[in-house]
């Protein structure tokens, strides 16, 4: 069979995501296949060209093979021409609110699809019970439609990228869960997730549009977070124990609304009481966010219990001054304040616990340490405490390789190595949980609406 040809568009294409993540891997894809490799479409409203410290973009744009393109005023009017233009190859790298459009109509022209977390939101799900309680539903949709196009071309893929599934260290932890629940049965009963991410904004900056922007009336549950109810759900598959069912509840919430009434921005900035600028749904966007999740048996008893949660507004690395005429997410800058900062304590049913420690400035070298201890019922060693030096670095090799294959499997007709990718009906549980965390804090929102805005 002749090797096919490939064209693709980048949505978001002129965004830090695909500065670091996509642009490099696209350029590698070319010079493997520069027969194959036909066009690149960057698709944004934002031209690329105008982009600053973006050299990877820039790289892309020199090539002959590249092409700018406005998106159309509507979603399904910017698929549509794609199509029509030959595009095989969707990567969404937009904001979350635009990802069901652009997934559902990409679905419906039978493009393949490559897509960033989260799937997707629904616009104001931070604080309308709404609009949070369409976003399973909507995802039923998506999963409908992928099925009906894929009995029609069972090579047709719609692929979600999970950068921290490629790390061996988290893999470490789903074998070592496994591992114990194959020898004991024992699953897990009890877990603590926690993220902090130092990031601190002056007030103005919560109306920079992007993939980790409030504008659209969502907040930190929707950027990074979601990584982490991936791996949360990831193991409890691989040590499920007795557990059937689970079930979040709120523990605690802080809004932007929250942050700029208080004295944060003062601390950082020099200023008090920025709320004026803002809308209600960027007001009510979570900043930090905590859950209660309950697990359930078969017979609706609880077995267990994990706390997870997501802190923007822990210790910060910010020395970014605020600049009025710099429309750039500071975040995405060394000095613009992201921490990654990740304590996990897995307690498997008194047979093992798994202890995960990380702590870092984002974008910089990183170091996780893993503590593993065990009964001593169980053969072999009881303790393991191992380091993972530039452990982030691998992340991207991975995501490279991952690209690569599935490159590799659309020039060669091949197939998409299944361990290293997230198809879409595989999502099914981790998005049920993210969908049911939104209704709980909109439902928040609304039930203390009065109070917020008297």
């Amino acid at each position: 069979m002749k090797d096919s040809n490939i064209s693709i568009a980048i949505i978001g294409g002129s965004g830090f995501w695909t500065e670091i993540n996509h642009a490099p891997n696209i350029i590698y894809a070319i010079k493997k296949y520069p027969e194959n490799i036909k066009n690149v479409y960057i698709v944004d409203p934002r031209n690329p060209a105008n982009q600053e410290n973006y050299p990877n973009i820039k790289k892309l744009l020199k090539s002959n093979k590249t092409q700018y393109i406005t998106p159309r005023v509507n979603i399904s009017e910017t698929v549509e021409y794609l199509k029509k233009i030959g595009v095989d190859l969707l990567i969404i790298a937009s904001d979350p609110v635009s990802h069901y459009d652009y997934i559902l109509n990409g679905l419906q022209y039978g493009i393949n699809i490559i897509c960033d977390k989260p799937i997707f939101n629904n616009k104001n799900a931070s604080t309308s019970t709404k609009a949070a309680k369409q976003i399973y539903k909507k995802f039923e949709i998506l999963c409908n439609e992928y099925k009906k196009q894929k009995s029609i071309n069972n090579r047709l893929f719609c692929i979600l990228l999970l950068r921290r599934r490629t790390l061996p260290v988290f893999n470490d932890i789903a074998n070592n869960l496994n591992y114990i629940y194959q020898e004991t049965g024992a699953g897990i009963n009890n877990a603590n997730l926690v993220i902090h991410n130092g990031i601190f904004k002056h007030p103005n900056e919560f109306m920079i549009t992007g993939a980790h922007g409030y504008t659209k009336g969502i907040g930190s549950l929707s950027h990074s977070a979601y990584h982490y109810l991936d791996l949360l759900i990831w193991y409890i598959e691989k040590a499920p124990g007795n557990i059937t069912k689970i079930s979040p509840r709120l523990s605690n919430i802080f809004r932007v609304k929250d942050y700029i009434e208080s004295d944060l921005p003062n601390i950082l900035f020099g200023i008090r009481n920025g709320k004026q600028i803002l809308s209600e749904s960027i007001l009510g966007s979570e900043l930090d966010v905590g859950f209660y999740i309950d697990l359930f048996d078969s017979k609706n008893k609880k077995c267990g219990a994990i706390h997870f949660a997501n802190n923007h507004l822990s210790v910060t690395n910010r020395t970014r001054k605020f600049d009025i005429n710099n429309d750039n997410e500071p975040a995405n800058f060394i000095d613009g304040g992201r921490m990654s900062h990740i304590t996990i304590d897995i307690h498997q049913s008194g047979q093992q616990n798994i202890q995960l420690f990380k702590n870092d400035i984002a974008l910089n070298s990183s170091k996780i340490v893993l503590k593993i201890r065990r009964n001593p019922s169980i053969k072999g060693e009881n303790y393991i405490e191992k380091e993972y030096n530039n452990a982030y670095k691998a992340s991207g090799n991975e995501l490279k390789n991952t690209f690569m294959n599935i490159i590799d499997s659309m020039v060669n007709h091949s197939n998409i190595d299944e361990n290293k990718i997230n198809d879409l009906l595989d999502e099914s549980k981790t998005f049920k949980l993210f969908s049911e965390m939104y209704e709980l804090i909109a439902k928040d929102f609304e039930d203390k609406k009065g109070k917020m805005y008297e």
